[in-house]
């Protein structure tokens, strides 16, 4: 299993979610994040699966998605 120091870790902040009324957190904010990893290989990339085109998700967290471009800068 590769091995990575904190500085290969380049977090990428893509998106802001607000919860529902039925979550926990209902009202509150929250940041979804993909993670670029530097690999002697190149750059890897890790997502957490909130991805993009689900309007049901979209609805239901009131997805913000970000750039890519911009997260990265």
């Amino acid at each position: 299993m590769p091995q990575f120091a904190i500085e290969d870790v380049i977090p990428l902040h893509l998106a802001d979610v607000t919860f529902p009324e039925t979550h926990a957190l209902s009202g509150q904010t929250g940041e979804v994040f993909a993670f670029a990893l530097r690999h002697k290989t190149g750059l890897l990339l890790y997502e957490t699966g909130i991805g993009r085109d689900n309007d049901r998700l979209d609805s239901y967290y009131q997805v913000v998605h970000l750039l890519l471009s911009k997260c990265a800068a």
